[in-house]
C-alpha cells in the first residue's frame, strides 16, 4: 500500500494507492502528524523515498519500546529510556526514519502521559527535540560503527547522551517560557531548568554510554538485515 500525496498537500487529500510491493511512502510521516495536531512537523522528503513492511514493523517497534519504558519510568524525575531508544532507532535505521519514530513516539507520549499532558508549545518542543534525537542517532551511528575503539565507541555515546539531552532540555525550556507567558524572564527559566535537569543530563551521559553501548556493540546488526 502506498500513501501518496503531493509535496505540501494535507493529510485529508492525500489518497491511499494500491500497489504489489505493499510499500508505504516516507509522506506518512505528513499524515501521522497531522492526526496527531502537529501538522507544522510535517516532513519534507523524497518522492521516491518508500517504506517497506519490514522497515514499518521495525519503526513500529522503537515506537512501542520508546511509550513502554516511558511509562515504566514516568514517577522518576529526569531519569529515563525514551532517548537512547529513540537515538538507537537512528543508528539502527537511518536519520530520517530515527527522526520520525522520535516524533511520533513523544507526541504519543506526551498526549497519553501518566502524569497529564503537556501544554501545547512544550509538547511541540518535546516531539521536535525528539524527533531531532533521532536523526542525531541516524549521523552518530554511522561515526560509531566505523569506531574500533570500545572506549572511543563509550566516549562518543557519552557526549553524544550528554548534548542531546541538553539541547533536548534547553529547547522544552524555552516553550515552558512561552507557554506560561515568561519571554522576558526567559533566561531564567531557562538557567534555573538546566540547573534542575542536570541529573538528566548526567544519567543519560550513562545509560548512552553503557547501556547505548553494550546494545550497539552486541546488535549492530540485527537491523541492518
Amino acid at each position: 500500500m502506498l500513501l501518496c500525496c503531493k509535496p505540501g498537500d494535507l493529510p485529508e487529500i492525500c489518497f491511499l494507492h494500491l500497489s504489489s510491493r505493499e510499500d508505504v511512502s516516507v509522506q506518512l510521516a505528513q499524515f501521522l502528524f497531522g492526526e496527531l495536531g502537529f501538522p507544522f512537523l510535517s516532513l519534507k522528503v523524497k518522492s521516491r523515498m518508500v517504506l517497506t513492511t519490514k522497515e514499518l514493523v521495525r519503526m513500529g517497534f522503537f515506537v512501542a519500546l520508546a511509550l513502554a519504558l516511558g511509562f515504566a519510568l514516568a514517577h522518576i524525575p529526569n531519569v529515563e529510556l525514551i532517548m537512547l531508544t529513540i537515538f538507537l532507532s537512528g543508528c539502527f535505521l537511518g536519520k530520517f526514519k530515527g527522526m520520525l519514530v522520535g516524533s511520533v513516539a513523544m507526541a504519543l507520549f506526551s498526549f497519553f502521559n501518566p502524569l497529564g499532558p503537556a501544554v501545547m508549545p512544550v509538547a511541540g518542543a518535546q516531539v521536535i527535540g525528539m524527533g531531532l534525537v533521532g536523526f542525531g542517532g541516524g549521523v552518530m551511528g554511522k561515526r560509531i560503527g566505523r569506531v574500533r575503539s570500545i572506549l572511543a565507541k563509550g566516549a562518543l555515546l557519552a557526549g553524544g547522551g550528554f548534548f542531546l539531552t541538553f539541547f533536548y532540555d534547553l529547547l522544552t525550556n524555552l516553550a515552558f517560557a512561552l507557554a506560561f507567558g515568561l519571554r522576558r524572564e526567559w533566561y531564567v527559566v531557562v538557567v534555573g531548568g538546566l540547573t534542575f535537569s542536570l541529573v538528566h543530563m548526567v544519567s543519560n551521559l550513562l545509560i548512552f554510554a553503557l547501556v547505548g553501548g553494550a546494545i550497539l556493540r552486541r546488535r549492530w546488526g540485527l537491523f541492518n538485515n
